[in-house]
C-alpha cells in the first residue's frame, strides 16, 4: 500500500471533526464520503481505516483531555476507532451489488448508527449532522428524520457529489434529492404554545473540585452545606425579587445532599450507606435524610404555601439494613421534583449512563469487574456502579407533564422520543459539564439540544452548572442563555405544548436511520455469504 494513501482517511477524519459545532464549517461533512471512496477504490488498507477512525474520535472527543489526563482522547480513540473498519467491511460487502457512491454513504451511516447504540448503550457523539444544528433549514428537516436521518441525508449528498464528479449513472444522483424533497414537504411547523410555566434556572458555576469537597487550587475543603448555600443564597434572593416563579431548577447533581425514596416506595426504609475514597463510610438513617432534605428545600422555595416546585438532579440511594459489612446502598442518578414542603413528589432515573463513568459492561458482572470499578474509582472518584430504578419519565405534577434528561442523555434521541410519546409538554435538561472545562463540548451539547427540540417538537429549558444554560423554543431557536463559566440565574417562561402534538419524526421518521443501517448490514452479510457459498461450491467441484 502506498503510504500517501493514508492521508485520505486522515483528511476524512479532519473534515468530519471540522464540521462539528464550535469548529469550522458544518458542510465539510459532505466531503467525508468522497474521501472514503477514493481511499477504498485506490486500494487503501485496514491500517489507514483504523488510523482515520482513531483520529476522528480523538478530534471529536478532544475535550476529554480536560478530564483525568491529556491522553484520555487517545485511549477512547483506540477503542472506538475500530468502527471505521466496520465502515470498510460494510462497503466492500455492498459495492458488488450497489453503486460505490451509495455503498459508501450507507456504510458510513450504518457504522455510525451501530456506534450510537452498541455496546453499553452506544456513543452518539460526533455525528455527520451535528454541526448543521445552526442551519434553520436543517432543523426543519430534523423534525422529519431526526439527527441520524439527517446524517443519512448528508452522506447521500456526499455520494451525489462523488457520482456527479465521476459522471456516474444518473440513478446514483436520485437518492439525495428525493430524500430532501420528502424533508421539505413533510417538515413540521413549530408546535403552538398552549400555556407557559415560569422557571428559574441557577447556574452555580462550581468547579468539580469545589463540588467534590477538595479545591486543589486553594487547598480548601468544601462541605455539602457550603455547596448547597452557594446556589441557595442567589436562589432565595431571586425568588424575593420575582415571586411569580413557579419552578426552581438546579443542574445535574447540584443538589448535594443524598436523596432517598419517599415513604412507601421501595428502598424507603433502612439506612443510606456509601463508601468514600479518603474517609470513613456514611451510614445515615433514611428518615433523617428525608427530614433534612425536606427542611432545606422548603426554606429554599419560601415555605409551605408558596406553591413552587423544586427540580434538580441528585444521587438517589435505596435503603439497606444497618450493617458493618460490605453492603452499600444501590445508587441511581435521578431527576427529582419536590413540592413546597420539601416532599419528593415525582422522580425518574437517568437511563443512559456514561460508559465506565457510571456503569460497566454487563453491569460489572464479569471476572474482575469489581477490580475494574475500584480502579476507576481510585483514579477519578467516579464509581461506575449506578443502577436504574423502575421509575421513568416524564414528571407529572400540578397538572403539568414535563420530560427530562440528565447530561449525557442530551445526545440520545430515545429518552426524548419516549417521553414525548408519553405526553411530555416540554423538557428540562439538567447538566454539569465542568468535567470538560469551557470547551467546544458545550457547543456540541447545545447543538444536540436543538435537535432534540425539533425531533420531539417540545421546547427545552437547559440548566447547567457552568453553562450553557438557556431556553429553546419549539422551533429549536436559543432565545437566551447565560455566559459559560459565569455564575448567574435565568428566568424563562417555558412554553408547554399539547401532549398530543406529534412530529413526523415521532410518528415514523425515527425508523429511517435504523432501517437503513440494518438493511445495509443484512445486504453486506448476504453478499459475503453468497461469495462464500460460490467459492465453497467451486472448491467442492474441483
Amino acid at each position: 500500500m502506498k503510504y500517501g494513501l493514508l492521508l485520505l482517511p486522515l483528511a476524512a477524519a479532519l473534515v468530519r471533526a471540522g464540521a462539528l459545532p464550535g469548529w469550522w464549517l458544518p458542510e465539510l461533512a459532505l466531503l467525508a464520503i468522497p474521501l472514503r471512496i477514493w481511499y477504498w477504490e485506490k486500494g487503501g488498507g485496514r491500517l489507514g481505516d483504523f488510523m482515520g477512525g482513531v483520529a476522528h474520535v480523538v478530534l471529536f472527543f478532544s475535550f476529554l483531555s480536560e478530564f483525568v489526563n491529556p491522553f484520555a482522547p487517545i485511549a477512547v480513540g483506540l477503542i472506538l476507532g475500530g468502527w471505521w473498519l466496520v465502515e470498510r467491511w460494510l462497503y466492500y460487502g455492498l459495492r458488488r451489488h450497489v453503486p460505490v457512491s451509495i455503498s459508501a454513504a450507507l456504510a458510513v451511516v450504518a457504522a455510525e448508527f451501530f456506534r450510537f447504540h452498541f455496546p453499553m448503550g452506544g456513543v452518539p457523539w460526533g455525528s455527520l449532522a451535528l454541526g448543521l444544528a445552526d442551519r434553520p433549514v436543517a432543523l426543519q428537516w430534523v423534525s422529519v428524520f431526526g439527527e441520524q436521518g439527517l446524517g443519512l441525508l448528508v452522506a447521500l449528498w456526499g455520494a451525489f457529489a462523488y457520482a456527479l464528479f465521476k459522471r456516474n449513472s444518473r440513478w446514483e444522483l436520485l437518492p439525495a434529492p428525493v430524500m430532501t424533497l420528502v424533508a421539505i414537504v413533510m417538515a413540521a411547523p413549530p408546535a403552538p404554545t398552549v400555556s407557559t410555566v415560569r422557571a428559574l434556572g441557577i447556574q452555580g458555576n462550581l468547579s468539580i473540585s469545589e463540588k467534590h469537597g477538595d479545591d486543589v487550587k486553594t487547598l480548601r475543603s468544601y462541605s455539602a452545606k457550603e455547596v448547597f448555600l452557594r446556589q441557595a443564597i442567589p436562589t432565595v434572593e431571586v425568588l424575593l425579587k420575582y415571586p411569580s416563579v413557579e419552578l426552581v431548577v438546579w443542574g445535574e447533581t447540584m443538589f448535594p445532599l443524598p436523596v432517598v425514596p419517599p415513604v412507601g416506595e421501595h428502598g424507603a426504609e433502612g439506612f443510606m450507606r456509601r463508601p468514600w475514597r479518603h474517609k470513613a463510610p456514611d451510614q445515615i438513617e433514611n428518615e433523617r435524610l428525608r427530614m433534612l432534605a425536606a427542611a432545606e428545600i422548603s426554606r429554599l422555595l419560601g415555605g409551605v404555601g408558596c406553591n413552587r416546585t423544586f427540580i434538580a438532579g441528585a444521587h438517589y440511594y435505596l435503603g439497606v439494613p444497618k450493617l458493618e459489612g460490605p453492603e452499600w446502598s444501590p445508587r441511581a442518578s435521578e431527576f427529582l421534583a419536590f413540592d413546597d414542603s420539601g416532599t419528593l413528589i415525582d422522580h425518574f432515573s437517568k437511563t443512559k449512563l456514561v460508559p465506565f463513568g457510571e456503569n460497566l459492561p454487563f453491569r460489572g458482572n464479569f471476572p474482575g469487574g469489581d477490580g475494574v470499578g475500584n480502579a476507576i474509582y481510585q483514579a477519578s472518584g467516579l464509581n461506575p456502579n449506578f443502577v436504574q430504578t423502575d421509575d421513568v419519565g416524564p414528571l407529572k405534577f400540578k397538572g403539568m407533564v414535563l420530560g427530562g434528561a440528565v447530561c449525557w442523555e442530551n445526545v440520545f434521541e430515545k429518552p426524548f422520543r419516549d417521553q414525548a410519546k408519553a405526553g411530555a409538554e416540554a423538557f428540562l435538561v439538567l447538566s454539569n459539564e465542568n468535567w470538560y472545562g469551557l470547551s467546544e463540548e458545550m457547543d456540541q451539547m447545545v447543538a444536540a439540544t436543538k435537535f432534540r427540540v425539533r425531533e420531539s417538537g417540545r421546547p427545552v429549558f437547559r440548566v447547567a452548572n457552568t453553562g450553557i444554560s438557556g431556553l429553546f423554543d419549539s422551533a429549536g431557536r436559543l432565545l437566551g442563555a447565560l455566559p459559560r463559566g459565569k455564575e448567574g440565574y435565568f428566568i424563562a417562561d417555558l412554553g408547554r405544548i399539547s401532549p398530543t402534538w406529534s412530529t413526523p419524526y415521532l410518528k415514523w421518521g425515527w425508523l429511517v436511520a435504523p432501517l437503513a443501517a440494518w438493511l445495509t448490514l443484512l445486504g453486506a452479510v448476504a453478499s459475503r455469504l453468497r461469495i462464500w457459498l460460490v467459492k465453497r461450491k467451486a472448491n467442492s467441484s474441483a
